[in-house]
């Protein structure tokens, strides 16, 4: 039973992602954003401030990563940033990335 919750904790580590992303010509920044975002759930509320800090890179940086992972369609706003909340993104299915 032991080797079983060790071997559920080290799944809970991993996510998948497409092997696509690497020929999305996305910059390293775009691509460190991405696989945190990838790392938190399907649907989500990324605090810029938050997702700065854990990736160590300025917000400005993070800013930009989301807007170019939006231009090339591999997140889509969902639902705009209102007072006390991030705003909402998922992601887009592979075969529409641009």
């Amino acid at each position: 039973m032991k080797n079983k919750n060790k071997l559920n904790q080290l799944r809970a580590d991993f996510f998948k992602s497409s092997t696509k992303i690497f020929r999305m010509g996305l910059d390293s920044s775009s691509l460190l954003v991405y696989c945190y975002l990838s790392s938190c759930s399907e649907n989500f509320h990324p605090s810029i401030r938050l997702t700065a800090r854990i990736l160590r890179i300025n917000k400005d940086t993070v800013c930009k990563a989301m807007r170019l992972l939006q231009e090339k369609n591999i997140i889509l706003l969902v639902e705009a940033a209102k007072a006390g909340r991030s705003a909402k993104y998922e992601f887009v299915d592979p075969v529409l990335w641009r």
